[in-house]
């Protein structure tokens, strides 16, 4: 693999494991696609992250999605396994399209994005777009001083407390 930048298994493994996985490719206009179509279908205009809607839109290509309309009920967006014939899937959103604006743009057009980032934009997230930007830190190991990684993981961990103590409090 190292040589090659590909995972070759032989045919006994390959078998194997194609009897319980299965991997859709998805393009990015499928993507803003799936994005899109998640966002105009919700009742309640849930917003899923580029991500998410690349595991919408291979779920949906592998014919393993169906659309339920109960799934965002009450203002919760919870991860809920998906049933079809003699399968099962589980799409778990991790991220905010909040961290995403270019692409959720791109999937939805300006003024949808302009739209939602007005009336659901979580109140947080736009706080902490509203702080001033930090410059960043650059860590360079000093190897004269740390011989371990634990160490430099140790010193690390405090300098990277100290930053986050003295710019947002405890």
């Amino acid at each position: 693999m190292d040589k090659t930048k590909q995972l070759t298994l032989n045919e006994l493994w390959l078998k194997r494991l194609q009897q319980d996985f299965e991997s859709a490719s998805i393009t990015d206009d499928e993507m803003c696609n799936a994005l899109r179509e998640t966002y105009e279908s919700s009742f309640e205009h849930y917003l899923c992250d580029p991500h998410t809607a690349v595991a919408v839109a291979a779920a949906t290509k592998l014919g393993c999605l169906c659309v339920d309309e109960s799934s965002s009920r009450g203002g919760t967006h919870q991860a809920q396994a998906i049933q079809c014939p003699q399968r099962k899937v589980v799409i778990i959103a991790t991220a905010s399209p909040c961290k995403f604006e270019e692409a959720v743009t791109i999937a939805l057009g300006k003024e949808s994005w302009n739209k939602w980032k007005t009336n659901f934009f979580p109140s947080r997230a736009q706080q902490t777009m509203d702080l001033e930007e930090v410059e960043p830190f650059y860590y360079h190991w000093d190897h004269s001083r740390y011989a371990t990684l634990k160490e430099v993981q140790s010193l690390w961990t405090d300098t990277m407390m100290h930053i986050v103590t003295s710019n947002f409090g405890e």
